[in-house]
């Protein structure tokens, strides 16, 4: 049954398909596995089994029938507890709505579930996703599945914590800042962040937004590339949604010739340094990419001014997210009431200058993007941290001036709008896993897809789902 588990997600839809697993087999051993694994890690906060058995045996009824299945049919997949399932608890990680069972699905859920993907559980998350380390007040911790004592990252990490340990070999997130590829690199897995307008997001306060965005986190690239073409292409709920650039993912993935991709490295993206171990684990490496022939061109692209930019963006977004919560601010985390209050605090002058930074770093990286393919970063500069602190103080012996500063090189891709994935290539010294973050312009996502695919190749990673 473990084993049926740690199958991709590609993998467990084809053995449906030729009738050789069936689904509820499928979802069975899935909730063995998470009672084996969920009650030491708190990845999953609220458990949808009974739903989970009946959506099996419907997609087991339509394979005796005949019926075509989806591309997904019979696969668990996790939902975070921001993204809303009918009939499912959904609580942001909030008190203030801890028993609160939407009645409306998130449109990207609607998708995943009309191409058979079973959802059996929502996964943990900071409150209202606002954290880089995955703790609320309402389900408490979750814990790397490496080394309990420290953080999984955030804030979808409950779903890379139970793809990294196969309770789903699919998870949906949002990532605004690195939500998605921050714990992915904590956790040794992969997670995408889409371009900006690829996903529709419904139901959100503001359908123009484009700084959070929903996407995949998984244990393969090409699972990335089924998940996101599922997610992906416009919707008239969505007012900034464009449709997909290719009409199958894995094919143009599989097109591109990854080898021959012009390659751009930095250390240290936005300028705030990089701790000594994950440093010697990129310039390892680096060196070996170079050894192993892949063309790389430049090694000196940094973005520091998009700390700022990016300090501003936020803090206008947190204020539009939660203008509902005025007048509860006092029942939130003091972290996030804090973050809705700077936002509320911004002048026009402010946004206005913040806009015109993002302006100029815009065509810094169109200029970058015209010499080279892809720019490859560490995703995170510093190893996975004790859970119970919230946040890294400083960084290689330097003192951070802002608290989310840490996470830079993954929210100086969000201020672009650009994709990007974390990708696990090897371990520290001290023996936990390292991420290289690779980084393309928009709608490259076959690019970036097909680099991920050609470095799982070169170095397997080391997983705990075998």
């Amino acid at each position: 049954m473990s084993t049926l588990c740690c199958l991709s997600a590609t993998e467990q839809a084809r053995r449906i398909a030729l009738g050789e697993v069936s689904p509820v087999a499928l979802v069975e051993a899935h909730l063995a596995r998470i009672a084996e694994m969920n009650p030491g890690l708190n990845a999953i906060c609220t458990l949808s089994a009974e739903t989970a058995i009946l959506a099996a045996r419907r997609i087991d009824a339509m394979r005796g029938d005949g019926v075509a299945l989806g591309p997904l049919a019979g696969v668990p997949v996790g939902i975070k507890d921001v993204t809303p399932v009918a009939g499912m608890r959904t609580t942001y990680g909030s008190p203030l709505f801890a028993d609160h069972v939407p009645t409306e699905s998130a449109l990207v859920v609607q998708r995943l579930e009309a191409a058979g993907a079973i959802v059996i559980g929502k996964t943990n998350t900071p409150e209202f996703a606002a954290g880089a380390n995955t703790v609320n007040p309402v389900f408490g911790a979750t814990l790397n599945p490496y080394d309990r004592r420290l953080s999984a990252g955030g804030s979808t990490g409950g779903g890379a914590v139970g793809v990294a340990t196969g309770m789903f070999a699919l998870a949906e997130g949002t990532d605004f800042g690195g939500s998605l590829r921050v714990p992915a690199a904590f956790c040794g897995v992969m997670g995408l962040r889409p371009t900006a307008g690829l996903v529709p997001s419904h139901p959100v306060p503001d359908p123009w937004d484009l700084g959070r965005v929903h996407g995949p986190i998984a244990r393969s690239a090409e699972d990335l590339a089924l998940a996101l073409d599922i997610m992906a292409g416009s919707a008239p709920e969505s007012a900034v949604c464009l449709p997909k650039p290719w009409p199958d993912l894995r094919r143009a993935m599989a097109e591109v010739e990854a080898g021959a991709l012009k390659l751009a490295v930095t250390a240290d993206l936005a300028g705030i340094g990089l701790d000594p171990l994950p440093r010697a684990a990129f310039d390892a490496a680096i060196a070996r990419l170079d050894k192993l022939g892949l063309d790389i061109r430049d090694h000196r692209f940094s973005v520091p001014e998009s700390r700022d930019a990016y300090r501003v963006m936020r803090g206008a977004w947190m204020a539009t997210q939660y203008l509902s919560l005025r007048d509860r601010e006092n029942e939130l985390t003091p972290a996030l009431a804090r973050n809705i209050a700077l936002g509320r605090a911004l002048s026009v002058a402010d946004i206005a200058q913040a806009q015109i930074q993002r302006a100029a770093l815009w065509h810094r990286w169109q200029a970058l993007f015209q010499r080279v393919d892809l720019l490859i970063t560490p995703t995170v500069p510093v190893e996975p941290f004790p859970v119970t602190q919230n946040f890294p103080t400083e960084i290689d012996g330097q003192r951070l001036d802002d608290y989310v500063d840490w996470i830079a090189p993954t929210y100086a891709v969000t201020l672009m709008g650009f994709p990007a994935i974390s990708v696990p290539f090897g371990k520290t010294g001290s023996g936990l896993p390292f991420a290289l973050q690779l980084i393309g312009p928009r709608f490259s996502e076959p690019r970036l897809l097909s680099m991920a695919a050609h470095l799982q190749r070169m170095q397997p990673a080391t997983r705990l789902c075998q």
